[in-house]
């Protein structure tokens, strides 16, 4: 009978965390900080993306999930696999990427040179603008 391997310390444990986890921190509008933190389990490259995006209408806080994103693209007929890819990685991260820029430029192109829209008409850009 063979002897088990000895149990992981603390420090072991904490080493084998933090090679699983990714995070970071950022400052919108000089004045408030996003942190966020997300941790890998069993697949072998992290699906989801956190983003803080600032522009000039304002700040957008996007949370990408890459097991969403695919059955999504999975349900759109003519999306450009070849482009997108067919992981879910490289899914967030294009998405991290161009949404939330994309978003706030059709949002603005919505409200116009209005300093201060309605909420309405900012309801209606993101409901219409993608």
């Amino acid at each position: 009978m063979s002897t088990p391997p000895p149990a992981p310390t603390m420090n072991d444990m904490e080493k084998m965390f933090a090679q699983k986890l990714v995070a970071s921190s950022q400052t919108l509008m000089n004045r408030f900080v996003v942190h966020q933190a997300s941790f890998q389990a069993y697949k072998p490259k992290n699906e989801d993306r956190t983003v803080a995006f600032e522009s000039d209408i304002g700040s957008v806080i996007a949370v990408f999930d890459g097991t969403l994103l695919l059955l999504l693209l999975k349900a759109c007929p003519d999306a450009n696999r070849q482009t997108l890819g067919h992981c879910g990685d490289e899914l967030s991260e294009y998405a991290a990427t161009y949404l939330p820029r994309l978003l706030c430029e059709r949002i603005a192109a919505k409200i116009g040179n209005n300093p201060n829209p309605p909420s309405a008409e900012i309801t209606a850009a993101l409901i219409l603008g993608i």
